[in-house]
This record gives C-alpha cells, structure tokens and sequence, in this order.
C-alpha cells in the first residue's frame, strides 16, 4: 500500500487550489473526479499517457542537531486534469554531511549510496490526490551547529505534462542541541 491523501474534499482541496496555477485550477473539478476511470488501453494494449502534471511541493524537514536525525516528507501532488497512467518515482538527494537512512514509507525504495533515494508509486493517482515518501535522514556530527545546506526532491513519471515543478529544493538545518 502506498500512502495517498485525497485532497479533493473539504479544506484540503483548499490547499492543493492554492498549489496550483490558475488555469490548472478551473480546469480540475473534484465533484466530478475527473481521471478517476483507468486509462484505456490503445490498439496494442498498451496503456496511453494521460495529462497529468504531477508537483514536488517544498516541505522542508525539521532542524536536527549533529548527529541527530530528520524526517523528509517527498510531498507530491497530482494537478490533473487527468489520473496518472504510469508509474512514477520520487527522488531524495541529500547534500555532504547527511546520510539517507532506511525509509519509513515506503519501504521498498531503492538507495543509489548514502545521498539519493528513489521511491516508486504505482499508476492511478487521481487529480488532486497526493503521495508522500518518509525518509529518515542522519546529520553526521562533524557538522557544525547553524549549517545548513540544500538538497533536493524531485518527481519523475511519463505521463507528467509539465516538467518545471518537478523539481524543489529543501533546506536541511543543523541546529545548536543546547538551544531549544
């Protein structure tokens, strides 16, 4: 199972409208659920692309202190106006002096050394429905207190149809452990 918000009720809906550019947001009507049938096969049986336009949304991790540990929370949301036809990944790179630990969510990721991780979400993901990927993350204690330093996560996937808020930054803060 994969961790997926519906953001297309109630005050979430809010949030994911206010994500969104203007011309997305009038185009995606969650009372109707567009996207919500499977994408259709074409003459091969293979599966066609949709429009999709999936989002990195910036949700930068908490402050930790040398040697302590993080949460990233890799927040991706689907702007529509169609469901997602093909899978898609989640990418984490950390900067020098952090380490990706063994994720949380979802726990088949797959490591390329200590600074980047990919996680794979399966097709389907409905017009303002979100997924997130939970990765631990450990600051080496050689970094100094009041570092902070940038990394990066990015959302990948075939059917996406616009490709510039794919990629976002988050800020990683070394904090001083005698300040509270």
């Amino acid at each position: 199972m994969r961790l997926r918000h519906t953001l297309a009720f109630g005050t979430g809906a809010l949030l994911v409208a206010a994500l969104m550019p203007a011309d997305t947001a009038a185009a995606v009507d969650p009372d109707s659920r567009p996207g919500s049938v499977p994408a259709a096969a074409n003459a091969s049986g293979t599966t066609d692309r949709s429009r999709s336009d999936l989002k990195a949304v910036r949700l930068d991790p908490d402050p930790t202190p040398p040697g302590g540990t993080t949460e990233v929370h890799a927040f991706v949301v689907n702007l529509g106006p169609e469901r997602t036809a093909s899978p898609f990944q989640v990418i984490l790179r950390v900067p020098g002096g952090l380490t990706i630990l063994r994720p949380k969510f979802p726990d088949d990721c797959a490591p390329s050394g200590d600074r980047v991780i990919t996680c794979t979400f399966p097709a389907g993901m409905n017009p303002l429905e979100t997924a997130t990927a939970i990765i631990p993350v450990r600051a080496d204690a050689k970094v100094p207190a009041g570092t902070t330093r940038e990394g990066h996560v990015t959302v990948a996937c075939d059917d996406d149809s616009n490709r510039l808020n794919n990629r976002i930054p988050l800020t990683f803060t070394i904090s001083d452990p005698n300040e509270g």
